[in-house]
């Protein structure tokens, strides 16, 4: 009975806690999300060892006090106690402090969608001195990106922001990526902004990013010259086939480069190519 009740205690408490990361994942548009959940029992499993912990320290104490060993009952409840102190502090770090600290981010978000544009510079501008909130604040950026009104100066100042998260890809457990349910980064949707204009696409261009430089590629905004840097970049290159999915896709690339990757031995890449120059002649 003991051992059933921990393991209804175990799932009631994984449960619990996955829900989050799992609705997450089942809102994710990436072909790949689903394996995500995979990997949600390893997640949980260190809050479900420290509660099952608690709850065996304090079972074994409580019969060793019923029987009279007093000496090691009390050893198994200071156990359980240290346990519960830890549990406790575990918790907070992993799940309740990045709840509460969401719900902060959520409440800057909430109003970006009915600012004006000197209220936006404003956002943007203070948004390095903004506390980083368990390293959610980049969504505050991520809400911005959604608003197409959004002009090329305002996505300039994005793009140069000085931290490196704009750079990485988004998760949030608690509802934060609004319509990025691909979780791309800040910088990629800079780049595939409506209102992006060339020397913003140039200057992402030159980050060492190819899914960054393979959205850049694929921008008819990108000017000439960064496309035939970027091609030069691809080769030689084990991701270079992210740049060349976007130069051959996007109808402003030279036709000497599509030329080239419609010979290329990725077949995405040579169909690509094929298909954008018979559209181009």
């Amino acid at each position: 009975m003991i051992h059933f009740r921990a393991f209804i205690l175990a799932l009631i408490v994984g449960g619990f806690l996955t829900y989050p990361d799992i609705v997450a994942i089942g809102q994710s548009t990436i072909s790949t999300a689903a394996i995500g959940y995979i990997f949600l029992p390893f997640g949980v499993a260190p809050a479900i060892i420290l509660v099952l912990l608690v709850y065996y320290c304090a079972i074994f104490s409580s019969r060793k006090f019923m029987v009279g060993k007093k000496r090691i009952g009390v050893l198994y409840g200071v156990l359980s106690f240290i346990f519960i102190l830890y549990s406790g502090f575990y918790l907070n770090k992993e799940y309740a402090k990045p709840f509460f600290d969401s719900k902060t981010v959520a409440a800057v978000i909430a109003p970006i969608s009915h600012m004006n544009h000197t209220l936006i510079d404003q956002l943007i501008t203070r948004y390095p001195s903004l506390p980083e909130s368990g390293n959610q604040r980049i969504f505050i950026l991520n809400a911005l990106l959604e608003r197409n009104d959004l002009n090329a100066v305002e996505l300039d100042k994005i793009a140069r922001i000085q931290d490196p998260s704009i750079h990485d890809k988004l998760y949030s457990r608690y509802g934060l990526l609004g319509k990025n349910r691909k979780g791309l980064s800040v910088a990629r949707l800079v780049a595939l902004h409506p209102n992006v204009d060339s020397s913003t696409l140039s200057f992402l261009g030159e980050m060492n990013e190819p899914y960054l430089q393979g959205s850049v590629a694929g921008n008819p905004k990108t000017p000439a010259a960064s496309l035939e840097a970027l091609y030069q970049k691809s080769k030689n290159n084990k991701d270079g086939y992210l740049i060349q999915w976007g130069l051959v896709h996007n109808k402003h690339t030279p036709v000497a480069i599509l030329k080239e990757l419609s010979l290329s031995s990725d077949r995405y890449t040579k169909r690509g190519a094929e298909e954008t120059l018979k559209s181009v002649k």
